[in-house]
């Protein structure tokens, strides 16, 4: 090889792996917040509910795990996003809808091994029993339990990708993939969150106060809100980074194939998540007209 090529092939690695610390911080950064939202609004305001309600479903760590592909995930008014590569065992995994009514509380990986090391999450906020209902909380936190254990999951191996020869972090991704279809699931329902959010505080005063005293203890600063919209905007970053990444990585480097896979995969879920949320405002749009419409026609006919 010319010194002018390998030269070019050296600094090209080095742009490459500079790319992917910049996916490891932020993505300890994003578990270390994700924990804060659990530890200061998700569990306290679960504590109230029966048993089970406030933790994980054994059989989704265990799937997370296992790295399984979803078959089939909702991701909003009966639209499925199919995948390609289904597992069998994986249909006995609890319905989204059984999903959202409960909080993620996942062990199976510690997020202590992540390196470089996050802030630590604060202490669980006591004293939120009963402010909500199981199913104002299911609205508020939709599945952001199931992320929480994604990114669990997922974090702690990126790190070893990054100390592994070729750093193969297209490989992590793409096993992550299939998994980032929940993503459209909470994505989709966000707007529901965020105004169930608002309706709880206006008509509980408990409850607005327990929010204002939580979002003081957060370590970041946050305020609900800005913890709730994390997910939302992970997901266009992961595609932005993979993009990154493979324009640093030769055609000839062994992660090269598993990272336009996985950057095609993220591709391909972000434009159907962008075309259902299309779909769904042209429909609220026609809602009005038509309500518009119609009490016009009242209107016009002397109706009352």
């Amino acid at each position: 090889m010319f010194p002018e090529m390998k030269d070019a092939v050296v600094k090209k690695e080095s742009k490459r792996r500079a790319v992917i610390e910049e996916i490891i911080l932020t993505e300890t950064n994003y578990l270390s917040l994700l924990g804060e939202l659990e530890n200061l609004f998700m569990i306290p305001l679960s504590k109230g509910f029966p048993e089970g309600v406030g933790s994980t479903p054994p059989a989704l760590s265990q799937a997370v795990s296992a790295n399984p592909s979803p078959a089939t995930v909702p991701v909003g008014r009966g639209q499925p996003i199919h995948s390609t590569n289904s597992t069998p065992h994986l249909m006995k995994q609890p319905s989204i809808g059984a999903q959202q009514n409960s909080v993620s509380r996942s062990t199976s990986m510690d997020p202590a091994c992540v390196k470089p090391s996050a802030p630590s999450s604060p202490s669980v906020t006591p004293g939120a029993e009963s402010l909500v209902t199981q199913g104002e909380f299911s609205v508020m936190f939709s599945i952001v339990h199931t992320i929480i254990t994604i990114v669990r999951e997922y974090c702690p191996l990126m790190v070893q990708a990054m100390e592994s020869p070729g750093q193969p972090i297209g490989g992590i991704f793409l096993k992550m993939c299939p998994w980032l279809k929940h993503y459209a699931v909470y994505i989709n329902s966000f707007d529901e969150s965020a105004k169930a959010v608002s309706t709880a505080k206006k008509r509980n005063k408990a409850f607005a106060k327990f929010i204002k005293d939580a979002e003081k203890k957060s370590p970041a600063n946050y305020d609900l809100s800005s913890y709730l919209i994390l997910p939302v905007q992970r997901l266009g970053r992961y595609e932005l980074l993979l993009e990154t990444t493979l324009k640093h990585t030769t055609s000839s480097h062994p992660d090269y194939t598993d990272l336009v896979a996985a950057l095609k995969q993220v591709v391909d879920i972000n434009r159907k998540i962008n075309s259902i949320k299309r779909a769904e405002e042209n429909r609220q749009k026609i809602e009005v007209r038509n309500t518009s419409s119609i009490s016009w026609s009242r209107a016009g006919l002397g109706c009352q």
